[in-house]
Parts: C-alpha cells; sequence; structure tokens
C-alpha cells in the first residue's frame, strides 16, 4: 500500500504512522488526535492515527480490568512495527472499524 507522505516533518507516512502508535502508548490518545488533524487526507496515516486513537481509549476506559490494557499495548507495539515497514496491521475488533471510519479502500 502506498504509505505517502507526512505534513509533520520531513517524514514518510509509515514512520508518522508508527510514530504516532508509540507517541499513543506514553501520551495515550493525544498523538492520534494531531495526526488525525495533520494529516486527515492520507488514508494510510488516517486509519494508523484512528486505530492508534481508538487502541488508546480502550485500553484507558478498560483500565481496571488487566488483558485488556496490556493487550491494547502489544496491538499498538504490533501496528507500530507493521506501519514503519508500509504494511497495513489491522487490530483484532477494532481494527476493519477504524478502516471503515478512514474510508480506506478494501484491499485485496
Amino acid at each position: 500500500m502506498d504509505v505517502g507522505k507526512s505534513k509533520i516533518g520531513d517524514l514518510n507516512g509509515g514512520a508518522a504512522s508508527a510514530l504516532c502508535y508509540v507517541l499513543g502508548i506514553f501520551f495515550n490518545f493525544i498523538p492520534g488526535i494531531v495526526l488525525l488533524i495533520v494529516d486527515a487526507e492520507n488514508p494510510y496515516i488516517k486509519f494508523n492515527a484512528i486505530q492508534s486513537l481508538v487502541l488508546s481509549l480502550v485500553a484507558a476506559v478498560l483500565v481496571c480490568t488487566v488483558i485488556v490494557p496490556i493487550a491494547c499495548l502489544i496491538f499498538m507495539i504490533i501496528g507500530a512495527i507493521e506501519s514503519n515497514k508500509g504494511n497495513l496491521y489491522k487490530a483484532p475488533v477494532v481494527g476493519e472499524l477504524c478502516a471503515k471510519w478512514a474510508n480506506l479502500p478494501p484491499v485485496q
């Protein structure tokens, strides 16, 4: 998938998406919102920003459980690694919903 360029610095879309996931681990949903506002026209970056945002919010809301935040952390790490490679990683349960919200074209 074409990852395009980000408007943040001189980053390609994969690096910007990976940065969103990594910063989302430490700063919760804020990096997802910022990247979503700045790079809203790039579907690859938009999808990864939405997925990072949703995973951060799910982990924050369900923090009273132990398994869900750990699972969200693992999915965010996998998302960061895969998006840096330029691959499209859809997290279980929320990935398809995020792809729909980002208006991603279907992947063959």
